[in-house]
């Protein structure tokens, strides 16, 4: 990055930005953590849900399950990378970068 571009910030994107960068965060959180805010702390009352289950699931079987629901909303796209740990770090950092 240029160092004397500013950093992008999530008060800088459009709200339609806004919105589906929440969106993706939550979908990477449940796939991480069971929850889609990250933390049983903050689950909402219909999580979490069976296939994410961290009590029940395996990290590996919570990230095919969100990978098997993404491809069903959208078949013409391309599903996450999250099998490689440099992929996964990358998007944890981009994620932190923006919210």
């Amino acid at each position: 990055m240029d160092d004397k571009r500013q950093p992008v910030r999530f008060e800088d994107l459009k709200d339609d930005d806004q919105k589906r960068l929440r969106l993706r965060v939550a979908h990477f959180l449940e796939a991480e953590s069971g929850f889609r805010s990250g933390s049983w702390h903050w689950a909402q009352e219909d999580e979490p849900r069976p296939e994410y289950d961290p009590e029940r699931t395996t990290l590996t079987e919570r990230r095919l399950a969100k990978v098997a629901e993404l491809k069903a909303l959208h078949p013409d796209r391309r599903p996450p990378a999250w099998s490689g740990t440099g992929q996964r770090a990358h998007a944890a950092a981009v994620v932190c970068r923006l919210a």
